[in-house]
C-alpha cells in the first residue's frame, strides 16, 4: 500500500506524487481492507466488494492533418453495481491510466454507498 505520509492531495484524493502502476488502486484497496477488518466483513463479501465487475479497454484513433493517426488508450471501469446502475464520470487526460480509473470507480462505489444513493461505481 502507498505510504500516506508521502502523498499529496489531488482534489479529495490523496495521491502519491510518483505512484507505481498499481499505486492508486492499491492505496484504495488498503483503506477498504482496513475498514473491512474493522467491521468484521466476511471473506466472501470482501472478495465481491474488492473485485471490479467489468473493465473495457479501447484504442481511439484520431486522424491528424498530415494524414497520420494518433492512437490513445481509454478505459471504462465498472466496479460494483449491486446498489443500482453504475455512476461515474468521464476523464480525459494524457497521463490517465487504467489503475487511476480502477481507483476512481471503487471510490465512487464507496461514496454512493456512504450517502445511501442507489448507484454503483464506475469511471472512464
Amino acid at each position: 500500500m502507498a505510504d500516506c505520509e508521502h502523498m499529496t492531495t489531488h482534489g479529495s484524493l490523496a495521491v502519491d506524487p510518483d505512484p507505481s502502476p498499481d499505486g492508486l488502486f492499491e492505496a484504495v484497496q488498503g483503506h477498504f481492507d482496513q475498514a473491512a477488518d474493522r467491521i468484521g466483513l466476511d471473506d466472501g463479501a470482501r472478495k465481491v466488494l474488492s473485485t471490479h465487475r467489468r473493465e473495457v479497454a479501447v484504442s481511439v484513433r484520431v486522424p491528424r492533418d498530415d494524414g497520420s493517426f494518433d492512437v490513445y488508450p481509454g478505459w471504462r471501469i465498472q466496479h460494483n453495481g449491486a446498489r443500482g446502475p453504475f455512476k461515474g464520470g468521464l476523464r480525459f487526460h494524457q497521463d490517465a491510466s487504467r489503475d487511476e480509473f480502477r481507483c476512481f470507480s471503487a471510490l465512487m462505489t464507496w461514496k454512493t454507498a456512504l450517502l445511501d444513493v442507489p448507484f454503483g461505481g464506475a469511471k472512464g
